[in-house]
């Protein structure tokens, strides 16, 4: 397991990465933007852990980094850092973030947190959806409808990832919240919102009604 770990504290740096070397992980170290960016170009990784205070910039604008890059687009994410406001978290995971923890923290989280995100990362019945006109590759982060590339943000795509885990069957509202912010979940009118935008952005490539909504039940994935 590749961790790429950007932290600007030495000594915190350095338990991170005795602690996950100490359990068989290749670590690759980065105290700034630049230096943790420079890594991510060079080679995919497997998980990223990630302070958000950098000496160069802010760690928000490094995971935009790695969800925009060829390598890294679907590298899990762990935001680690003393930010503990939810507006800061939901700004994290907005950004591309797949895990938040708050300083201080326990090195053995952060190592289960890690090991949660690879088994979730590489499920083999996770990485791709294909039906006609509906292509959804996890691993390389694209989707196309009806042969048609779709942006989406960084939460439109938990959204759909987390339809697409369960095609055909209805999703709660709470567990598709619970997936998206875990527990730190928001007034229900961001989750419509962002129901509302991924829609649209389906309809736009020809895919009407891909998302159906069942009054205070939850939503369902509608594929062929």
């Amino acid at each position: 397991m590749l961790i790429l770990v950007v932290e600007d504290n030495r000594e915190i740096l350095a338990n991170l990465v005795d602690y996950l070397e100490d359990r068989g992980c290749e670590v690759e170290a980065a105290m700034g933007r630049r230096e943790a960016e420079h890594i991510a170009r060079q080679q995919p990784l497997d998980a990223v852990v990630l302070d958000l205070n950098l000496p160069d910039g802010d760690g928000l604008d490094v995971c935009r980094f790695l969800r925009e890059s060829d390598n890294n687009a679907a590298t899990p994410v762990l935001m680690l850092t003393a930010r503990d406001q939810l507006p800061q978290k939901l700004a994290g995971f907005e950004a591309g973030s797949d895990d938040y923890l708050v300083k201080p923290f326990a090195l053995a989280e952060v190592w289960a947190r890690l090991q949660a995100l690879a088994r979730r990362q590489h499920s083999p019945d996770r990485q791709r959806l294909q039906r006609p006109g509906f292509d959804m590759d996890l691993e390389r982060r694209r989707l196309f409808l009806n042969d048609q590339e779709v942006e989406l943000s960084p939460t439109g795509w938990k959204i759909l990832a987390t339809l697409a885990a369960r095609p055909g069957e209805v999703v709660s509202r709470q567990s598709l919240e619970q997936a998206i912010w875990g527990k730190d979940i928001p007034d229900q009118d961001v989750l419509r919102s962002h129901i509302y935008q991924l829609r649209q952005a389906a309809e736009q490539a020809g895919a009407r009604q891909l998302i159906e909504t069942l009054p205070r039940v939850g939503y369902r994935l509608r594929l062929p």
